[in-house]
């Protein structure tokens, strides 16, 4: 064993915890990350319960745009406000072959979800209702020009509009 590096001595798990750290699986220090879909009927639902919409990140790995939009706009909607008045947050890697339940609890994968909604580009953020509905426009691309929060705070009040609209009619 002395002989060997210390590389080849490093428990298992510790070389796949620092491997997936490298690859940019896990948030880099001081980073929250969002969660991954793992029911998203499940989260429709829940949102919809709250009266707010499910709000989808589609990103990819190492993007730099994505973290932007994820750190300085998402976040703090999940970290910062009371629990049920934060709508849903999913982030998707529109790359991703992993799969997850659907909308309809069918089975599905981050690029197959992203087609869906016809996504090509990262970042996009949609609003959905509990159908999986856009309730507004898609915010697609990453904050340039500084004014990605007041393109965030419109889709959220024309996705408030359309819930509240939604309930009074049903």
């Amino acid at each position: 064993m002395r002989g060997l590096p210390a590389l080849l001595r490093l428990p298992a798990a510790a070389l796949l915890l620092g491997l997936a750290a490298a690859a940019g699986a896990m948030p880099a220090a001081g980073e929250t990350a969002l969660a991954a879909p793992f029911d998203l009927q499940q989260d429709a639902r829940q949102a919809a319960r709250r009266g707010k919409p499910l709000i989808i990140l589609f990103s990819l790995p190492g993007c730099a745009y994505c973290q932007v939009v994820r750190q300085n706009y998402l976040v703090p909607l999940v970290r910062d406000l009371p629990p049920q008045e934060r709508p849903v947050v999913r982030e998707v890697d529109i790359a991703g072959g992993g799969t997850f339940a659907g909308l309809r609890g069918e089975r599905t994968s981050g690029r197959e979800f992203a087609a869906a909604y016809r996504v090509r580009f990262a970042p996009t953020v949609v609003l959905l209702d509990g159908a999986g509905r856009l309730l507004a426009p898609a915010i697609v691309g990453g904050d340039t020009a500084g004014l990605y929060g007041g393109y965030l705070d419109n889709a959220l009040a024309e996705a408030a509009r359309r819930l509240s609209a939604a309930g009074k009619s049903q």
